[in-house]
């Protein structure tokens, strides 16, 4: 059985309305990974956690670049014709 931990303000039950101090609404996001039967997280955010923003790169890598449209090449792999165990 997983303990649970409670970090900052939540509401009592999951899945509640929980607003702040000066009533504006806390949205609730719940992280999994292989759905409610492991660990997950309940979290509340200020603001929607799907907004995003651009931000600006500040590695040293270039960003890609379209390569430009060109047609589709046709391909047959006849995986019948592999012999066995051929990849391992």
């Amino acid at each position: 059985m997983l303990d649970r931990l409670v970090m900052g303000e939540v509401p009592r039950k999951h899945h509640t309305v929980l607003r702040d101090a000066a009533g504006k609404l806390r949205y609730e996001h719940c992280i999994t990974r292989a759905g409610f039967e492991g660990p997950y997280t309940v979290a509340y955010h200020e603001r929607r956690p799907q907004e995003q923003s651009v931000s600006e790169a500040t590695h040293g890598f270039q960003l890609p670049s379209s390569g430009g449209l060109r047609e589709l090449e046709r391909r047959h792999y006849q995986t019948f014709e592999l012999a066995p165990n051929a990849g391992a």
